[in-house]
C-alpha cells in the first residue's frame, strides 16, 4: 500500500534531507509527505526529486521559508499559507564557466495542477518551468517573477499576479493555452516574456513604464496592446501584426536588436 513518510517533530527547520528517487527511504511507494508543525524553513539540502510517486506534501503552518529540491515529482498541488520564501536549489548553467544559477524548486512536475502561496513576495527564477499541467495559480503578493518562471506552462490559460512590478525574460515563454493575461501592477517588462504565447489576443499593462516589445514575438494572434502610462519602449522582435497603443507620457521609443 502507499506510505506515508512524517518527519520528526522535533526541529525548528529541516535539512540534510534527501529523498532523492524515494527508493532508498522507503521503496517506491512514497505517496505522502508530512513537515511538521513547528518547522520555520527547510534548507537546500532538502531534496525530493524524482519521487513520482509523492503526489501530497503536508507544510505546516509555521513554515515560512521553503529551500531545497522539490522538481520531477508526482505533485498534484502545492498550498503553504505562510510561506514567504522559496528557494530551489536546482542548478542550471555551468559551474566550469561561472554561469551557474540555482532556482527551479518546483520546476517539471508534469502533473501539478494548483499552486496557493498567498504569503509569497518573490518567484524565483525556473519556479514551475515545465508544470505542463499547472492551470490554477494563487500568487496575491509575488512582487517579481524571476526568468523562466512559468514557461512551457501548457496548460495555464490565465494568470493574475496584482502586486508583480518586475517580469524576467521568458517567464510565460511557451505557454499556449495561456489567453487572459491581468498584471496592473507591473512596471516592466523584461526580453521575450510571452513568446509563442499563441492564444493571446489582448494585453493592457497600465502601470508599466518600460517595454520590451519581444516579450510579445511570436505572440501570432495578439491584436493589441495598451501601455497608456510606459516612459521607454523598445522595439526589437516586435508585433508583425496588431496596434500598439502608447500614452503621451512615453519619452524614448528605441529600436535595437535583441539576441
Amino acid at each position: 500500500e502507499d506510505a506515508v513518510l512524517e518527519l520528526p517533530p522535533d526541529a525548528s527547520y529541516i535539512g540534510d534531507i534527501n529523498l532523492d528517487y524515494a527508493a532508498s527511504v522507503i521503496g517506491d511507494r512514497m505517496q505522502k509527505l508530512v513537515i511538521p508543525e513547528g518547522v520555520t524553513e527547510t534548507t537546500s539540502e532538502f531534496t525530493v526529486v524524482g519521487a513520482t510517486t509523492l503526489t501530497e506534501i503536508e507544510f505546516p503552518s509555521t513554515l515560512t521559508k521553503l529551500c531545497g529540491n522539490f522538481s520531477e515529482t508526482g505533485l498534484r498541488s502545492i498550498r503553504a499559507e505562510n510561506v514567504y520564501a522559496v528557494e530551489g536549489s536546482v542548478s542550471y548553467g555551468s559551474v566550469f564557466n561561472g554561469t551557474a544559477c540555482y532556482g527551479g524548486a518546483f520546476s517539471k512536475n508534469r502533473f501539478l495542477e494548483s499552486v496557493n502561496l498567498p504569503t509569497l513576495g518573490e518567484l524565483e527564477q525556473y519556479a514551475f518551468n515545465e508544470c505542463y499541467s499547472l492551470s490554477d495559480v494563487n500568487l496575491p503578493l509575488v512582487g517579481t517573477v524571476g526568468e523562466y518562471a512559468f514557461a512551457s506552462c501548457q496548460s495555464l490559460s490565465e494568470i493574475s499576479l496584482p502586486q508583480a512590478r518586475q517580469i524576467g525574460e521568458h517567464a510565460f515563454d511557451n505557454c499556449n493555452k495561456l489567453s487572459s493575461v491581468e498584471l496592473p501592477a507591473a512596471q516592466s517588462l523584461d526580453y521575450f516574456v510571452f513568446q509563442n504565447c499563441t492564444r493571446l489576443t489582448s494585453v493592457s499593462l497600465p502601470s508599466a513604464v518600460s517595454v520590451c516589445l519581444s516579450s510579445f514575438y511570436r505572440c501570432k494572434n495578439l491584436e493589441e496592446v495598451f501601455l497608456p502610462n510606459v516612459e521607454e519602449v523598445y522595439f526589437n522582435k516586435a508585433l508583425k501584426n496588431g496596434k500598439i497603443y502608447i500614452g503621451s507620457t512615453v519619452q524614448k521609443i528605441d529600436f535595437q536588436v535583441v539576441p
